[in-house]
C-alpha cells in the first residue's frame, strides 16, 4: 500500500542503535537531559523551557486541561485534536476567544502564516522544518502568553516514535511539568530522537528532496485534469480540489491501485471535494501519475 494520506517525511535521519542497549533498559533518572539538549541546540530553545510529551497530540491535550480557557479562538483550517481538546474543557469555540490556536504552516493546505501573538496563544509548528518560515520559538522563553507546540515524529520520519514538546516561559514550563508524570517516553523514544537532532545533514538532505518531490508531485495533479485546483502549500503534503468527483469516489478508484489518499471533508471550512496528498518517493509519485491518468 501506498499511504499519501500519511504526511511523515520520507526522507529519514542517520541513526544508529546503540552497541550497549543498556541504554535502553534504565529509567531516564535525569530528566531527559540528553533529549532536551539534544532540542536546544537545535530550536535555540532553553532545556528549562521544554516540556516533553508523548507525541504533539498529548502536549495539546494537556496544555488546553492546563489552561482550561472559557473560549477559544481556532484558525481554520486546523487540526481537529485542537477542536476535541476545546470541547473535553468546555470550551466555547468563537472569533474572539481568549485564547486563539494556529498551526504554522496550516494543514491541509500547508499555507505559511505571519502570527503576532497578543493574548494567550498556542502556535503549532509541527510542520514549519519543512518550510523556510519564520518560527516564533525564540519567543516563547520571554512571553507568558505564548506556548509552541512542536511534534518531532513527523519531520524526522517515525510516527511510532512518541516525541513531541511544547516550548513556553519558564514558570509556564514549571506548572506544566507539575502535572506530569515523571516517565513518560520510552527510553528508545527519548534515545532515537535525541540521535535524530544531531544528524546535522538531514536538514539539507530532508529540504532538497522534499521540495524537489513536491514540485514533482504539483504537476502529476496539475496534469491529470481532475483537480480544480492544487493550493500553493509549502510543507510536505499539498491540498487538492477536485473538479468532477468526490473524494470518495476518488478514494474508490485509488484502493484498487492500493493507494492511500486523505479526504479533507472533517476540516473545518472544507468539504469532500478536496483531498490531500503527502509528498512521497518519486517511484510513489510515478505509481500515483499512472493511477489518476486511468480516472
Amino acid at each position: 500500500i501506498t499511504d499519501f494520506s500519511s504526511n511523515i517525511n520520507f526522507v529519514k535521519p542517520n541513526v544508529a542503535m546503540p552497541e550497549n542497549l543498556d541504554v535502553l533498559h534504565a529509567y531516564n533518572s535525569d530528566g531527559y537531559a540528553v533529549l532536551k539538549a539534544a532540542i536546544s541546540d537545535k530550536y535555540g530553545v532553553k532545556p528549562e523551557n521544554i516540556e516533553l510529551y508523548n507525541g504533539a497530540s498529548a502536549a495539546i491535550f494537556s496544555l488546553f486541561a492546563h489552561l482550561k480557557p472559557k473560549s477559544v479562538t481556532l484558525h481554520a483550517p486546523i487540526y481537529s485534536e485542537y477542536k476535541k481538546a476545546a470541547a473535553i474543557v468546555g470550551a466555547q469555540i468563537c472569533n474572539s476567544g481568549e485564547l486563539s490556536v494556529f498551526v504554522n504552516p496550516s494543514t491541509p493546505d500547508g499555507v505559511l502564516r505571519e502570527i503576532t501573538p497578543h493574548s494567550q496563544t498556542i502556535v503549532d509548528e509541527s510542520f514549519l522544518d519543512f518550510t523556510d518560515g519564520a518560527s516564533l520559538m525564540g519567543e516563547a522563553e520571554d512571553n507568558k502568553e505564548l506556548y509552541i507546540v512542536k511534534s518531532l515524529t513527523k519531520y524526522y520520519g517515525a510516527a511510532g516514535v512518541r516525541v513531541g514538546f511544547v516550548a513556553s516561559h519558564g514558570e509556564n514550563i514549571a506548572r506544566l511539568g507539575a502535572s506530569e508524570p515523571l516517565w513518560k517516553l520510552s527510553s528508545f523514544d527519548a534515545y532515537y530522537m535525541s540521535e535524530a537532532l544531531k544528524d546535522g545533514g538531514f536538514d539539507g538532505r530532508s529540504r532538497t528532496q522534499n521540495d524537489a518531490n513536491r514540485e514533482l508531485l504539483r504537476g502529476v495533479l496539475d496534469e491529470c485534469g481532475l483537480f480544480e485546483r492544487v493550493y500553493d502549500g509549502k510543507a510536505n503534503f499539498l491540498l487538492a480540489k477536485l473538479r468532477n468527483i468526490n473524494a470518495q469516489t476518488l478514494q474508490t478508484h485509488l484502493a484498487k491501485h492500493k493507494i492511500l489518499v486523505r479526504n479533507c471533508a472533517n476540516f473545518d471550512t472544507l468539504d469532500d471535494s478536496y483531498v490531500r496528498f503527502a509528498v512521497k518517493e518519486t517511484r510513489h509519485i510515478e505509481t500515483l501519475k499512472e493511477a489518476l491518468c486511468g480516472l
